[in-house]
């Protein structure tokens, strides 16, 4: 079995303003900068240790895998885009309520488990996939969790997999997950939280 801490990338500025930018790439803002240097010194003191780094290919992600890296004395962040936000569809760069105006009910429909995404984006379960394939090939390291620096809408589709509330995901927080030897043999943990724990982004 292999543990890893799945967490939202720093906050953006599109973030800040509650948009959505999917895939389109967005580095982190001062304040993100800021929340993250705090938010790797609470992993530090956790107590995990994580034995390696991964990210997605999008510079908020990978700026924020360094910030973590630096902290906990790790050199070295591998890359894969496979981590990548997905992909938003006709919702890229729309804020929630502009969204409902356009698609009434969709967004709720989503939420709830009805349909698998936005209009013309990535379904849940293409998400949910290509990161598990990802995290297979991490699962031979041993003792020691790998810290995972993604996007919130790929940790939403690996807990609305299990049946866990499709939500969004806090800055600098998600979820422990286990592989089991294969993308195929999977569990969600508890939630992490090394952000801010009062902040419930809209996106």
């Amino acid at each position: 079995m292999q543990s890893f801490i799945l967490i939202r990338h720093a906050e953006t500025l599109s973030n800040s303003r509650a948009r959505w930018h999917g895939d389109s790439d967005e580095p982190i803002s001062p304040q993100g900068r800021a929340e993250a240097e705090v938010a790797a010194l609470r992993l530090r003191s956790s107590g995990a240790h994580p034995r390696l780094v991964v990210c997605s290919g999008l510079l908020r992600a990978r700026q924020t895998a360094e910030i973590f890296a630096k902290a906990v004395g790790l050199h070295d962040v591998v890359s894969d885009s496979a981590l990548g936000e997905r992909d938003m569809g006709d919702w890229k760069g729309l804020a929630p309520t502009e969204v409902e105006a356009r698609w009434p009910g969709h967004l709720a429909a989503w939420e709830a488990g009805a349909v698998e995404g936005p209009p013309n984006g990535e379904t849940d379960t293409a998400v949910t996939l290509r990161a598990l394939d990802v995290l297979a090939k991490f699962t031979e390291l041993g003792e020691g969790p790998v810290l995972v620096v993604t996007h919130g809408g790929v940790i939403r589709s690996l807990r609305k997999a299990k049946g866990l509330p499709n939500i969004a995901v806090p800055h600098l927080g998600g979820c422990w997950t286990r592989l089991h030897g294969s993308a195929s043999d999977w569990e969600v943990g508890s939630e992490v939280v090394f952000g801010d724990p009062d902040s419930r982004p809209k996106t």
